[in-house]
């Protein structure tokens, strides 16, 4: 298969790609993909982990099993809100996924602001990290908002294991264009591999 190799182009063909997808089949990879990921050393020794909202529109895999698995686990969970008119994020604790949770600014749902808000990151073990595109590299490509990468450049943040969840038609075997401020994944989980940048 040809992959357009501008960023802009090649966001557009994997996200049609990813929405061609049934919504069943879908489900299937994600249980594949979220398998390996509990079974590995890291996932069971962390305290303190870093998820996302899925998002339906964009065929993100629906994250909320992911985040009750968390909690069920006995592990603290945390996810972002945007700030408003900053590309910035703020972490919050969460306790329950249904409730702690409202529409935010790009109408994906988000911590209720009167949760507690995180300010040190030192204690968080796992940021996992959506994306649309990846390479071998643990390079991704995002929404092209750089919401992420504001928060991943943090220096409290550089012990944390990044790790991001993808369709194997998602991982290209050609690198991926890239800026000094990228933050590169640590981990990358398909329904077929595991591919590790960085010791567990």
């Amino acid at each position: 298969m040809e992959f357009p190799r501008d960023p802009i182009a090649l966001r557009k063909f994997i996200l049609k790609k990813r929405k061609e997808l049934s919504e069943s089949e879908r489900i299937l990879r994600f249980n594949k993909i979220l398998n390996q990921f509990y079974k590995t050393p890291r996932y069971k020794r962390s305290k303190h982990i870093l998820a996302y909202y899925g998002i339906s529109r964009n065929a993100e895999f629906n994250t909320l099993g992911l985040m009750e698995k968390i909690l069920h686990d006995g592990k603290h969970l945390y996810l972002t809100r945007c700030v408003p008119n900053q590309i910035q994020l703020e972490i919050y604790e969460i306790f329950d996924p249904i409730n702690d949770l409202e529409p935010g600014q790009f109408k994906i749902m988000e911590p209720k602001p009167s949760l507690k808000k995180i300010e040190l990151f030192e204690s968080l073990d796992i940021i996992i990290v959506p994306g649309l595109v990846f390479d071998h590299l643990g390079m991704r490509y995002g929404y092209g908002k750089g919401y992420y990468d504001s928060l991943l450049g943090k220096p409290s943040l550089n012990h944390a294991l990044k790790v991001s969840f993808a369709l194997s038609f998602s991982v290209m075997d050609f690198q991926l264009k890239s800026h000094k401020l990228d933050v590169p994944m640590d981990m990358i989980i398909t329904e077929n591999e595991k591919i590790i940048m960085k010791s567990e």
